[in-house]
Formats: structure tokens, sequence, C-alpha cells
């Protein structure tokens, strides 16, 4: 499954590329990409172990090439509701998968062990914490981050959208807000004048909202359009609940802090007070049982162990030092500072760790410090600056809100925050070895893109059709 879905993003890669050729080569972050793309190649070259290097390409270049094109694809802000309906719903089938591996002991029976190459299996990965699907518990943790940032953006675009758009038109037009049909087939045509443009447009120069949008209207709409309101906030709500579940069971210390951090922006950004208060509040309670100066014992009789011990880390009191995150991260740094412009090669630190402290360690649990001594400094900046570049650009659409509706920035602060866990989640992991998380971050980054061109190019109008279903 993981295979097909990987073909179909590159056969649809490969058409938007096709069709859309001249604007994409047109695009500056395109040339950007291109760029780091040859200068990773050249530092391929240079590498300690240059045949590792170049495979280790193979997690770089094509998602380049994933996220220029996907971007070129997003047309309204419909097809972004779409992709995060998608990807909340599966929270439901992997962590019921996950409660089976860790109460039931189920793993993927023999035969099928090689069609599925992530197996979950008894008891979860590493023992105790759930894995699911992903074959690792810090995986599954944040593709669960990231639904869960999604999912509240859909909270709010359902919600709080609805709410603050109905109360503007009412402000605006002066008449009694009416709440008319959302997410209707009919009412939800968008960007007829540039359909009726494309139509003189030969398909290789046509624009990518054109071309987005023909293929938008060829997709069947999602059942969950019909539901009504109030269901689907009951449907949203419940799988917050279970991802939070899984959450909890992945043991993650970065996953539950980011957790908290997306149900903080999203009380702030809501105007819950409240409920901002509440998740600092429980936040700092467990901070506190685990590693406050004083006061602990009361607070540790409340909160579970669980919560306080897995902070604290007591249970692995006994780890080699060289399996200590702090002693990776030195490690990178050394590495960098050795070889600050050309870095040592992709996929060599493994090779270097393992030479010098003889543990073999996949990477150093820090992408960036890992970029910094496989790469060197300046790919990294450069990469760094171009993303932190696109996110940016992410939050003035937010901040100014000219071209999006009340509702669309709702979902889109939700995809802000889904892709900021990515990054702060690789501050202390590297979970993009696996091609689904690293697929989803770059197709994450390639939304923000998205929506950053149409709103230069005054296209996010189009967004203001949509409407919102009663109840």
């Amino acid at each position: 499954m993981p295979a097909l879905g990987g073909l179909l993003l590159v056969g649809s890669s490969v058409l938007v590329t096709r069709r859309c050729w001249s604007k994409m080569k047109g695009r500056s972050i395109n040339r950007g990409l291109l760029l780091l793309g040859v200068l990773l190649m050249v530092s391929c070259t240079m590498a300690h172990l240059p045949g590792e290097a170049w495979l280790g390409l193979a997690h770089f270049l094509p998602y380049f090439w994933l996220m220029a094109s996907q971007a070129e694809l997003i047309a309204s802000s419909k097809q972004l509701q779409q992709t995060a309906t998608l990807i909340g719903l599966t929270v439901l089938p992997l962590v019921l998968i996950g409660f089976g591996e860790l109460y039931l002991g189920w793993s993927t029976p023999p035969g099928l062990v090689g069609i599925l190459p992530w197996p979950p299996t008894a008891g979860g990965t590493p023992p105790g914490r759930m894995a699911s699907v992903f074959g690792y518990a810090n995986n599954l943790a944040l593709y669960l981050n990231m639904a869960l940032a999604l999912l509240l953006g859909l909270g709010g675009y359902d919600l709080w959208g609805n709410s603050a758009e109905t109360r503007r038109r009412s402000r605006t037009s002066g008449e009694e807000p009416v709440v008319v049909p959302s997410m209707d087939a009919k009412a939800q045509i968008v960007g007829q004048a540039t359909l009726s443009g494309a139509s003189a447009t030969s398909p290789v120069d046509a624009g990518p909202t054109a071309f987005a949008t023909i293929t938008a209207r060829s997709t069947t709409e999602p059942w969950l359009s019909h539901w009504p309101r109030s269901r689907r906030l009951l449907l949203w709500s419940l799988l917050i609940l279970l991802c939070l579940a899984g959450l909890v069971l992945t043991q993650s210390r970065s996953a539950w802090g980011l957790a908290m951090f997306s149900g903080l922006a999203m009380a702030i950004y809501w105007g819950w007070i409240w409920l901002g208060a509440t998740v600092i509040g429980f936040a700092g309670s467990i901070f506190w049982a685990a590693f406050g100066p004083f006061g602990k014992a009361p607070l540790r009789q409340v909160i579970p162990e669980f919560f306080w011990a897995r902070l604290t880390d007591q249970n692995f009191g006994d780890r080699p030092i060289e399996t200590l995150r702090i002693t990776q991260w030195q490690f990178a740094l050394d590495l960098s500072n050795a070889r600050p412009l050309a870095g040592w090669g992709l996929r060599n630190f493994s090779h270097l760790y393992q030479n010098e402290m003889g543990v073999w360690m996949g990477h150093p649990h820090n992408l960036f410090l890992m970029l910094g001594a496989e790469t060197g400094w300046f790919i990294t900046g450069g990469l760094l600056g171009l993303v932190g570049w696109i996110f940016y650009r992410g939050i003035e659409v937010i901040r100014l809100k000219t071209h999006l509706n009340t509702a669309d920035c709702y979902l889109f602060f939700g995809i802000l925050i889904a892709f900021l866990n990515t990054i702060f989640f690789h501050l202390f992991d590297i979970p993009l070895f696996d091609f689904r998380i690293n697929a989803l971050g770059w197709i994450t980054l390639s939304q923000i893109l998205g929506v950053v061109y149409l709103s230069d190019a005054g296209n996010l109008n189009l967004g203001r059709t949509e409407q919102f279903k009663a109840d």
C-alpha cells in the first residue's frame, strides 16, 4: 500500500510537471531547489564514502520535485480541506492497529511480511510503545502529531470559521446572518473564470490554477461533505481523542510536548483562553512532577508515574554514554567544524560514528546537525532559508487575510502548525528516513507554497465561494 501511494504521487507529479513546466521553471523557489540539488550532488563527489552519499540523495532530491509539482495543484482552499480530512481519517485504523499490537498481540502473518514492509509487531516497537504500521514508535508519533494539528484545523474550519464568517457577512450586508449549505458540489464551483480562460490555453502553458481546478472538478465529492456540521464536529472530536490516546501510548516525549504546543497554539488562535490555561496547567504540572525543585511528592501522587517517569527517563538510567543524544550531537558538531563547507557526505555519519564510538547509530537524532555534518553549513543554511521563507510567507497570508476568508484561515493555520510540528520533531529525531513521513512533510509544505502562489496572484478570492452546511 505505501508503494502504491508513492506511485500515485509520482504519477501526479509527472503529469503536473508536463502541464505546468513553463510555470514551474520560472518560480524562484524551484530555481533555489535546483541549485540546492546541484550543490548536494557536488558534495557527494567530495564525501568520505561517495557511494553512501549518492544513495542519500534519495531522501532529498525526489522530494524537492514533489514539493515543486504538488504546489501547482492547489487551486482553492477546498483541496486543503480534502487532504486534511483524508489524513485525519487515517488516525482511526492506525490507532486501532496500535491497540491490537499492544494489547492483543497483533502482528503481521508470516505470509504477508513481504507485502507489508512495515508490519505491526506484537508488543510494539520498541517493546511497550505503540508503533502501528510505522515500524517504530517515533515515526507514528510524528504522523499523529501532524494529524492532530490538521484535525484541530478542521474543527476550527467547521466551528469557529462558520461562526466568524456568518457574523462577517451579516455586518457587511446589514442582513440577518443566514447559514447556507456547506461544501455543496453545486455551490463549490470555483474558478469559473479561470476555467473559461484555460480552454483557450494550450495544456503546456496552462496556469496552475486552471489545471488544478480542472483536475479537482473531476474528482468525486467526499461523502463527509453531505454531513451536517454538528456531525462533522463530533467526528473531529472523536478522532482528536483517539489521536491523543495514540500519542500517549507512543511514549514519545517530543510528541507529548508538540501535542500540547498544538493545543496551546490553537487555543490562542481560537481565543479560548480557558483551553490555553488548561493546557499550560496540565503541562506545567507534569513537568513540575518530573523536575520541580520542591513540591514534587504531592504531584507525583496525583499524576500517573507513566508521565513523569518517562520525562525523567529514570527507567533507562543506565544507558551507555555513546547512545545518548548529547553525545551524538557533540560528535555531529565536531564533524561539521572539521569540514564546514562540503561536509562528510550524506549517510556518512553512521559509519564515522561507529568507527569512533564502536556503536552503530543510524543518525544523530537532530536533522539540522546531521545536515551540517554531512553536507556543510552552506547547503544546510540554504535549505533552511528556503523552507523558512515559504513558512514565513504562509504566516503572512494568515496575518494579512487579504485573500483567505475566515474559515479558510482556521484550516490553513492547522496546516502551518502541522508543518511546524515536523520541524520541531526533527530537533530530537529524524523520522524522514521513512518515506511516508518524508512525503507527508513535503506535501504539507507544498500546500503552504501553493497557497502563497495563489495569494501572490490574487486567486485566493476563489475560496470566498466556500459555503457552510447548516445543521
